[in-house]
């Protein structure tokens, strides 16, 4: 594109949190630190298990830079475990700069048993959404940048996801020890955002993996688990994980990614009876890394309600 988007505060240092030169294309947000909502990255994850959840979440990264990243997002899974399917839809918005996003993504999951208590999930997701450049947000220390004088254009765009899940448990069977592991692309059609005649935004292929074992003990249950974010480019970021949930009590997990980000999160569970549960939890991060000191802190808050 003739005109260069200057975001420098927020790209510069998402460019050395990667250890990455440049960041050629607009990517998606990071992948979900909440692992209720991991649907939204692996479409095989969607309602793995027999109940129905709602949640909605925000996160904010990066409060000492101008126009860091924020989302907001509420969703729905819901089983249908006769049928071994499930379905979900989220709606998110994001933000970060001058560019924001607002989007409906679809998910459809069927569930495969393998053996007496363990299965294959397959699962495909469709978004649909609107980018918005609004050449007033931006940052930049060229102040003569003629983008800085244009409108705030939108444009629309669609994309598609697929994902594979392996559980060593059934459906009904959450409060046990089990394997996982999945694989799934996300943004899976790479298209260039086209903002009117003179701004063009590539995006990429991303892909999420993930890897872990939940040890269960009577009334708890210890969480370790590894995740893998990939986009093109050789673009990579390994994120690993602990939790801790004490059944319809609270949980609590720590977390630190390859570009040194650490996390705290805690949250309590509430039973309201019938096997109905509120969730409600947060954390808060900050990166630990020389130059991601003068990024500040990170946070984000989740309300979700669980029908068994």
């Amino acid at each position: 594109m003739p005109y260069s988007i200057q975001i420098n505060s927020v790209l510069l240092c998402f460019c050395c949190l990667l250890l990455a030169a440049c960041l050629p294309a607009q990517q998606s947000g990071r992948a979900p630190i909440f692992s209720g909502t991991q649907y939204a990255w692996n479409p095989a994850m969607t309602a793995n298990f027999a109940y129905i959840e709602a949640n909605a979440t925000y996160q904010s990264q990066w409060s000492g830079v101008d126009g860091g990243p924020e989302q907001l997002s509420a969703g729905v899974q819901v089983p249908f475990t006769s049928m071994n399917m499930g379905l979900g839809l989220q709606i998110k918005q994001d933000k970060i700069g001058p560019l924001s996003q607002t989007a409906v993504q679809l998910n459809y999951a069927y569930h495969i048993p393998t053996g007496r208590s363990s299965r294959l999930s397959f699962g495909l997701s469709g978004e649909f959404g609107q980018y918005r450049l609004d050449p007033s947000r931006e940052i930049t220390a060229s102040p003569n940048d003629p983008l800085l004088f244009s409108e705030a254009m939108n444009t629309s765009y669609y994309n598609l996801g697929a994902g594979v899940y392996f559980y060593s448990t059934d459906m009904e069977d959450w409060e046990e020890s089990y394997f996982f592991a999945g694989l799934s692309a996300y943004q899976a059609i790479p298209q260039d955002l086209i903002f009117g005649t003179n701004t063009n935004l590539p995006r990429d292929l991303h892909a999420y993996a993930l890897l872990g074992y939940r040890f269960y003990f009577d009334q708890f249950f210890l969480e370790p688990s590894a995740q893998l974010d990939y986009a093109m480019d050789d673009i990579l970021l390994p994120r690993f994980q602990v939790l801790l949930e004490m059944i319809d009590s609270f949980w609590a997990g720590l977390a630190i990614d390859g570009a040194f980000s650490t996390s705290i999160q805690a949250g309590f569970i509430l039973d309201t009876g019938g096997y109905n549960y509120v969730r409600v939890g947060a954390y808060a991060g900050t990166n630990i890394s020389p130059q991601g000191l003068n990024l500040g802190t990170s946070y984000g808050v989740i309300a979700a309600y669980r029908i068994d």
